[in-house]
């Protein structure tokens, strides 16, 4: 075998990497965006700062280790080791995990994810000795609007209702109402509260309420008010192939009794939203550090498929 050279990363690597990249993942293009590779003297320029080690045969790289900063999740760093097919089983991949070490000078905790089927074996083996353990584990549910029959919950749209309730499209909310960073604050808290593992960073009210925007249907994400306060809050986003993407909701802790009543109505108000303007279905990625998300995938009829899982190591 032709000797491995472990050295930085150089730009002329991406068609190599991109290469690596497929021959681990195939076509998988939510890997391909996870991913973050670059030189450490580029990181202070880079909008997403990464440092990476390849490993180099005769010019071909056949094996990386990368680390990354996210700005929405400060706290750690996010880590990444592949090795093509060809060069499994001979150490390589222990080679590169040490690397991380190097790549990670202010000793960071860190934080890696994964499909949850390429989590298995000895996959999981391998992150276990190198320390990790696992903290989350996403759902991917997709849901026909044909299959939910929104009249059958008539009883828990009254009770909404009747318990003083009152739900908005997000743009009508945000036209009429004169404190929208009240909104941003409910944003912020039911956030934060699904990652206690990961906590956000810091930001501006301003700069949640632009987070809150990004992308979302004015006319199809909605938020609960009492009292004329926010209270719940329920995402829409458009998705592909006459499909809408169902994002983030929660509700502040303070109406937690009503938890579940709440996120159904929205949900199902949104679900007869999409079915409205042309979707045949809906998808929602329910995250098991988020119990409201978790409980919208059970009680309505999703089919549900593990997707990605989160694993961290802290260092004594």
């Amino acid at each position: 075998m032709k000797p491995i050279l472990l050295r930085a990363f150089d730009e002329a690597d991406v068609p190599s990497l991109r290469a690596l990249l497929h021959s681990v993942w195939g076509d998988d293009s939510s890997v391909r965006h996870y991913y973050r590779f670059g030189p450490v003297e580029r990181e202070a320029s880079s909008d997403v700062p990464a440092r990476t080690t390849v490993a180099d045969v005769s010019g071909v790289v056949v094996g990386v280790a990368s680390v990354w900063r996210d700005s929405m999740h400060p706290n750690r760093l996010r880590c990444g080791v592949m090795v093509h097919p060809a060069y499994r089983h001979k150490g390589l991949g222990r080679q590169l995990a040490a690397c991380l070490e190097e790549l990670n000078p202010e000793a960071l905790p860190l934080s890696t994810s994964l499909w949850a089927h390429k989590a298995e074996g000895r996959t999981a083996r391998f992150l276990h000795a190198l320390g990790f353990h696992q903290v989350q584990a996403k759902y991917i549910g997709q849901l026909s609007v044909r299959d939910v029959d929104v009249e059958a919950f008539r009883p828990l749209m009254e009770w909404v209702k009747e318990a003083g309730y009152t739900v908005h499209s997000l743009a009508d909310y945000l036209e009429r109402s004169a404190d929208r960073l009240a909104l941003a604050e409910l944003f912020r808290e039911v956030y934060t509260a699904s990652h206690r593992h990961d906590p956000p960073a810091d930001m501006a009210l301003v700069d949640w309420l632009a987070l809150l925007q990004e992308n979302a249907v004015p006319d199809g994400s909605l938020v609960v008010q009492c009292n004329g306060v926010p209270v719940a809050v329920a995402l829409l986003h458009n998705g592909i192939q006459q499909s809408m993407e169902l994002g983030w909701r929660g509700v502040a802790a303070a109406h937690a009794p009503a938890k579940r009543q709440l996120l159904l109505a929205v949900t199902l108000a949104q679900i007869s939203y999409a079915a409205a303007n042309g979707a045949r279905r809906v998808t929602l990625e329910a995250a098991s550090t988020d119990a409201g998300s978790m409980t919208v995938l059970d009680e309505l009829p999703f089919a549900a498929t593990p997707g990605w899982l989160t694993f961290h190591n802290d260092p004594a």
